[in-house]
């Protein structure tokens, strides 16, 4: 999956307010692939309330604790992409 493509999706549910359950099972992809998108959407500012806890050498994301919750600039940006 195309990392824009599944930052939209990513986006959309937690939109819809299925942001407590979002997790790497419900797109389909890896857990690496889904955490780098994640952390794309918290580095953009397109979400907020999230906090990564990482490990190992690579510093690696492990999981996220919070309720993802969609900003005004996570908003506009679906708007405008999708």
């Amino acid at each position: 999956m195309v990392k824009k493509e599944l930052i939209g999706i990513i986006l959309k549910e937690i939109e819809k307010g299925n942001d407590e359950k979002i997790t790497e099972n419900t797109f389909k992809v890896s857990k690496d692939e889904f955490f780098n998108a994640l952390e794309i959407t918290l580095d953009e500012k397109f979400i907020k309330d999230i906090q990564f806890f990482r490990n190992g050498q690579e510093n690696k994301i492990q999981q996220y604790v919070g309720t993802p919750k969609l900003t005004l600039k996570g908003i506009e940006y679906l708007e405008d992409n999708f």
